[in-house]
């Protein structure tokens, strides 16, 4: 803190939705033997997606560092908010088993209340449908 000016936070989401958005390839420095890889995106790209460094031609370690950094942190925060919705909807899931569970036990002690009700209703029609046919 004591080398550093204009300190200011930073919004690692949308740091982590340009990190989503960057393109990135397999290559080789041109002077390099061509069995020899490196992986990520071009100094150009990057300093497209984040305006960070001296120029658009190279990718400061520090700046790439602090990127990866900042979408680690996004990452865990959407993790933590994920966690969360999860842990909320198996207490729901829980509840609502428990509830399940109960009606389930009260079916077949009130299965044969219903199906008497049921009876006395059809007798009740047949009755009545036997005076009315009584009346005429």
């Amino acid at each position: 803190r004591n080398l550093k000016d204009d300190i200011s936070p930073i919004d690692s989401t949308k740091i982590l939705k340009a990190i989503v958005s960057l393109p990135l390839s397999s290559w080789r420095y041109q002077n390099q033997d061509p069995s020899i890889r490196h992986i990520g995106p071009m100094a150009q790209d990057f300093y497209a997606a984040f305006s960070l460094g001296e120029n658009e031609k190279h990718i400061s370690t520090v700046d790439a560092d602090g990127v990866a950094l900042a979408g680690i942190q996004a990452l865990h925060q959407l993790n933590q908010n994920q966690e969360a919705v999860i842990t909320t909807q198996q207490s729901q899931i829980a509840a609502l088993e428990n509830r399940l569970a109960s009606l389930e036990t009260l079916r077949p002690k009130y299965l044969g209340l219903l199906i008497f009700c049921m009876i006395l209703i059809v007798l009740n029609m047949l009755v009545i449908a036997r005076f009315r046919g009584a009346e005429r």
